[in-house]
């Protein structure tokens, strides 16, 4: 009887491959086992887009190239790891940290799944609204540096400068004021949080001054902080409210913006290490 040779695959380049193409942390080793053809092409897709040279302004120089060819060479490894796991060349479990010469496996391409009708129906009739001609929409190069959620569509071109302060404004209001907060847990009463909001002549935001005027301490305030971030809104939910975006894009953009954020954070501590290096060798 004919036995699959068996190919041997480093645990940790998997890891880091998953990891730099899906942006996921958690449980890396289930993944890996549960992860399909379908899901590794969307995620090489949307990973191109965030550093293909040519994609989104992107400057032209050999940080993007390297980042770009990292994707790529994270893309080949699963797609031969894949393969070998559903031919059952490769076990569940089974990783070596023996990386032995790459062989490319012979496999049959499974067809991927075909979309659901009414999903495709419905993405084809969602509506936008046009382009405020009023409106400054940036046309430059990204920033080479981590961005939030705002600044990563206004620079991505997909929103306005207006349209990116108009939903700050509204992720700001929808989080209830500290004082608010402290009176309806009792934590403090309500002429107190007068006085608190009065003393301006002290500095800082509203819970520096009750812990400097001892009427709250400071775990309190960072519980009260921490409430309040989670009572508002994710930034996104309001370009698709407005029907700037929908949601598909907003989603697609954060993945995106993860693997931007990543890709330069890791670049910036290359340059602190090497830094360092430079330092103690004076």
């Amino acid at each position: 009887m004919h036995q699959h040779p068996t190919y041997h695959f480093s645990k940790s380049l998997l890891f880091d491959a998953y990891l730099l193409l899906f942006g996921k942390t958690g449980n890396s080793a289930e993944a890996l086992q549960t992860f399909r053809q379908l899901e590794l092409k969307n995620a090489y897709r949307v990973a191109v887009k965030a550093t293909h040279p040519d994609s989104h302004h992107a400057i032209h120089n050999e940080l993007l190239n390297a980042k770009f060819r990292k994707v790529t060479e994270a893309y080949n490894l699963l797609n031969d790891f894949l393969a070998a796991r559903d031919t059952a060349q490769v076990s569940a479990e089974q990783f070596s940290e023996r990386i032995s010469a790459p062989v490319k496996p012979r496999w049959t391409p499974r067809q991927d799944a075909p979309q659901n009708s009414t999903t495709r129906m419905y993405r084809q009739t969602v509506t936008k609204k046009p382009r405020e001609k009023a409106h400054r929409y940036y046309e430059g190069l990204m920033p080479t540096i981590s961005l939030k959620t705002g600044l990563f569509l206004y620079y991505s071109g997909k929103i306005s400068y207006e349209q990116m302060i108009e939903a700050l404004v509204w992720q700001r209001n929808m989080r209830p004021p500290l004082g608010e907060l402290a009176i309806q847990w009792k934590w403090l009463h309500g002429s107190f949080v007068d006085i608190i909001l009065k003393d301006v002549g002290r500095g800082g935001q509203f819970g520096e001054r009750a812990v400097t005027m001892g009427l709250l301490k400071e775990s309190q305030v960072k519980v009260l902080l921490r409430h309040q971030a989670f009572m508002q809104k994710p930034l996104g939910h309001y370009f698709v409210v407005q029907k700037i975006l929908t949601a598909q894009e907003v989603k697609e953009s954060l993945l995106i913006m993860s693997i931007h954020n990543k890709l330069f954070a890791d670049e910036r501590l290359a340059r602190a290490q090497r830094l360092i290096e430079c330092t103690e060798e004076l």
